[in-house]
């Protein structure tokens, strides 16, 4: 398989023209003839490729959301629907006349056979997960095709990154298990010829050895899930480590917020870390590949890859394409993927500022960015409390008001019930450890008034333990990702 060489510098009239392209010839020749869901889809006339003259063409098409793959009772293996699944009995007569020449030569060069070419496109040797916290767990499978894919795709994230083979050496501290992010990572590593310690986090080694590998193999970039990389960092400084070493870290599976940047280069510059790039990515297990920040500016957005997948923003309620920069839900389609595959995926993931075709003005890449200001749709809670009820709040912006108090240590939210009743009001309790000698007044009094500012209403409670008590509630090195903001209403009575 290739790929572009220059993938980063093409115009954007190459750029949407190799999209369309490929993606009518991904369109006919695998997904409307392998995939059950859209296949079948086609057949009832609800997936009109024949309609595609022009990449403003795909609102033709339906969406796809989290719901059409969650495995229901009545279909429990809804998401093998999605997987490319060509008849080994009659797959030979479906193939273009292209691929059929394709693999003589690949029998001829490199004297593997057809079969055993179909079946490196095609059977399934990989897969990553969904967390099912928004949602129930969908898996999503790789042929070895797409294990091609994640590794080209992990070594873009490095070169975007800055990261330089025989000068920098990686510590992944993301989770070890079937998520898109330890592996793309992981991926990158090793197709970018960057060394790297994969160390599964804290739920595989413990926070101490991390202490110790930081100490010893002095990483020059660290990688991992926000809470996590601050909990290190924290105490990182607070034994007063040598963390000089760092040029970047890079931060992925939960949003980073202007809050985390600044704690964390505080963190860093006590440790002797001065300009560190603190790069934010993006990905999602659907795409089967992450997105980076480039390193020359701040928050210059997610630098995509045009030829591996397109990208939509469209109006939240009606499912409108919206222009250059404005905000909305964030689409995606794949280009020509095999396992598991997903056209016009509805993320749930909102971007304020949408998506910018310009030239980046840090870096001078011409690829499409999206804007690094993205929320999760299924953050936002709808309340039932005392004063308003069905008051719609963004938990995603906790997180502001808590960075704000440099007194805060660590922090959950915990969303309830009144008297743990299922038919009270909801309550919202705050989970809090401080830094020693704060004044625990003043800052309760100052917490309920910047959350009654910006949400207008306080919270039930605010409980101050110690910290261990409170990393213990957050899970943090039990869990894939830290509890932060826990919803536990279904669970009363």
């Amino acid at each position: 398989m290739r790929f572009a060489s220059n993938w980063d510098k093409w115009t954007i009239e190459k750029q949407r023209s190799y999209q369309l392209s490929m993606l009518k010839k991904f369109l006919v020749n695998q997904v409307i003839r392998f995939s059950p869901h859209y296949s079948r889809l086609h057949k009832e006339g609800k997936f009109q490729v024949e309609k595609l003259k022009t990449l403003d063409d795909l609102k033709h098409l339906p969406f796809t959301t989290k719901l059409d793959m969650i495995p229901t009772e009545e279909n429990p293996a809804k998401s093998r629907e999605f997987i490319l699944q060509p008849n080994p009995d009659t797959v030979s007569s479906q193939l273009t006349t292209k691929r059929k020449s394709e693999l003589i030569a690949g029998k001829l060069i490199r004297g593997k056979s057809p079969k055993s070419q179909i079946l490196d496109e095609y059977l399934p040797v990989f897969f990553t997960a969904t967390t099912g916290r928004s949602a129930g767990q969908v898996p999503f499978v790789y042929s070895s095709h797409d294990v091609l894919r994640l590794k080209e795709a992990g070594k873009r994230l490095y070169d975007v990154a800055g990261m330089v083979k025989g000068k920098d050496f990686l510590l992944n501290l993301f989770p070890y298990a079937p998520h898109l992010a330890f592996w793309v990572v992981y991926a990158g590593s090793e197709s970018s010829g960057v060394p790297g310690f994969h160390s599964g986090g804290g739920k595989t080694l413990g926070t101490h050895r991390i202490l110790d590998l930081i100490s010893t193999l002095k990483p020059t970039n660290i990688t991992g899930v926000p809470g996590y990389v601050y909990h290190i960092l924290r105490i990182a400084s607070e034994k007063g480590m040598d963390l000089s070493s760092i040029r970047s870290i890079a931060l992925g599976a939960e949003r980073t917020t202007q809050g985390h940047r600044d704690k964390f280069r505080r963190f860093l510059q006590s440790g002797g870390a001065d300009n560190v790039a603190i790069l934010s990515t993006y990905g999602f297990t659907e795409a089967k590949m992450a997105f980076i920040e480039c390193p020359e500016g701040e928050q210059m957005g997610y630098h995509l890859f045009p030829d591996m997948g397109i990208f939509e923003i469209v109006d939240t309620e009606s499912g409108e394409p919206v222009g250059e920069g404005q905000p909305g839900e964030i689409v995606y389609t794949s280009i020509d993927s095999r396992g598991s595959v997903v056209i016009r995926f509805r993320t749930g993931d909102y971007t304020k500022g949408g998506i910018l075709y310009k030239p980046c003005p840090a870096c001078g890449r011409t690829v499409p960015r999206l804007t690094s200001n993205l929320t999760r749709l299924t953050n936002k809670k709808e309340l039932n409390l005392a004063k308003v009820k069905g008051t719609l709040v963004n938990m995603n912006d906790v997180d502001e008001i808590i960075h704000a108090f440099n007194e805060i240590v660590e922090w959950q939210v915990e969303i309830g019930k009144v008297n743990n009743d299922p038919l009270e009001t909801d309550s919202v309790t705050f989970y809090i450890s401080l830094k020693k000698d704060s004044d625990q007044d003043r800052l309760t009094r100052e917490i309920v008034h910047e959350f009654t500012k910006r949400f207008e209403f306080a919270p039930n409670r605010i409980v101050i333990e110690s910290t261990d008590d409170v990393l213990k509630r957050l899970g943090m090195e039990t869990e894939l990702k830290e509890k932060r903001i826990i919803d536990i209403r279904n669970q009363c009575g």
